[in-house]
């Protein structure tokens, strides 16, 4: 039965490989560049493609910029708006398939096509199935946001054997570099130019700056938000105990997110109000004007968007240090940053204690908001993210 379902499954396929060629040969040799992303699903990394995206549109058509998007997304929060901006083409039931091989070649007559095509690719291994049919002059960028030890690895570890091939490769924060270090000395790649060629380009903040005077730090209650998805890496649970443990102090606890309150254990949830997931960027800034704290219990990440755009409506960040987190989050100068300790329960502890802190010293809370907002505004401008991606995909 199983057999046979499969046979239906690819015999089914066989009209959108063929739709594909078509709709991409119509293209012609107009495509200047093919991007090769995971998803348009709610997600910082979602975010910053689509940022990336907006940095170029004005330079590029429809016609000329093609996005192919390689896994099932679970929500059409950014498909809207990638369909608006490129010719898009959703490829994730054929790269699973049989007819793989096929779609490969496809892709890459389409690309050698054009007379001058860039190819960008972020988190998607089918960028290094594509690179053995691709031809020499063909310029080829890949984004790394942040390493995932327990999925070890498997888009940079796939990447090694075409580093030659690499126009360039960008990471969004120095300890990805570092990461990249440590894979190519386990790899025996100890060539430092392969490590010059990594550039470091910081994700940008999609905010004006706000007059911090109109925000309100006066305290009881302190008022903490957490913004994400649920997801094991976010550690959401820790939320729910800290908010337990608290729960008799004069501290609020919003999250925002689609179902995380699934992650927190059903005795906590009293504690805890569920705002479920906000996308609007009118709402979500609401959100970060109103609140003081903006909290992190991550076990990875790569440098959380939602971080970022916290601490640009001088919320506190209290966080844990991983991933970029640490260059940027500096504890008791604009933050409160926890060690990603082993014992997840001195992680619980150690937010206790500094939220607690930040809840009797509304100066203390109103210093380390004002700091929180100057950093931010200080190495992650608008311009600046703007500048380095058009150079990188429109002039390489």
């Amino acid at each position: 039965m199983k057999k046979i379902k499969a046979i239906i499954h690819h015999i089914f396929l066989i009209p959108a490989l063929v739709l594909l060629y078509i709709q991409v040969k119509r293209l012609g040799n107009k495509i200047r560049l093919f991007c090769f992303f995971p998803f348009y699903q709610t997600g910082g990394s979602e975010r910053v493609h689509a940022d990336i995206i907006q940095s170029i549109s004005s330079d590029l058509t429809k016609n000329q910029l093609v996005i192919f998007l390689t896994k099932n997304s679970k929500s059409n929060t950014y498909k809207d708006f990638f369909y608006k901006h490129s010719s898009c083409f959703e490829v994730h039931s054929l790269e699973r398939s049989r007819f793989k091989p096929l779609l490969l070649r496809l892709l890459a007559n389409a690309i050698s096509r054009s007379s001058n095509p860039v190819v960008f690719g972020a988190n998607a291994t089918l960028l290094f199935d594509l690179i053995p049919f691709l031809p020499d002059h063909v310029k080829i960028i890949d984004l790394t946001h942040s390493f995932v030890p327990e999925a070890m690895n498997p888009v940079e570890v796939r990447s090694l054997p075409y580093l030659n091939r690499l126009t360039k490769r960008i990471v969004i924060h120095e300890n990805v570099k570092l990461d990249y270090q440590k894979l190519y000395q386990q790899a025996g790649i100890t060539d430092q130019k392969w490590l010059d060629h990594i550039e470091v380009v910081h994700n940008k903040v999609g905010f004006p700056r706000w007059n911090i005077q109109h925000k309100v730090y006066a305290v009881p209650p302190l008022k903490v938000l957490f913004v994400g998805r649920n997801s094991p890496e976010k550690r959401i649970g820790l939320i729910g105990k800290i908010a337990h443990i608290l729960r008799n102090d004069a501290i609020q606890f919003t999250l925002v997110g689609g179902r995380v309150a699934d992650s927190v254990a059903e005795k906590h949830r009293p504690y805890i109000d569920f705002a479920g997931e906000i996308t609007a960027p009118a709402q979500l800034t609401e959100l970060y004007k109103s609140h003081h704290v903006i909290l992190l219990t991550s076990r990875r990440e790569g440098l959380p968007l939602v971080l970022m755009e916290g601490m640009a409506h001088g919320a506190v960040p209290v966080t844990t240090r991983v991933g970029g987190i640490g260059y940027h989050v500096l504890h008791l100068r604009n933050g409160c940053l926890i060690e990603n300790h082993e014992d997840e329960e001195q992680i619980v502890q150690e937010m206790v204690v500094c939220l607690r802190q930040l809840s009797e010293q509304p100066e203390f809370l109103k210093t380390l908001g004002k700091a929180a907002q100057d950093s931010i505004f200080q190495e992650f401008s608008d311009e600046q993210f703007t500048q380095k991606w058009q150079n990188l995909l429109l002039h390489p």
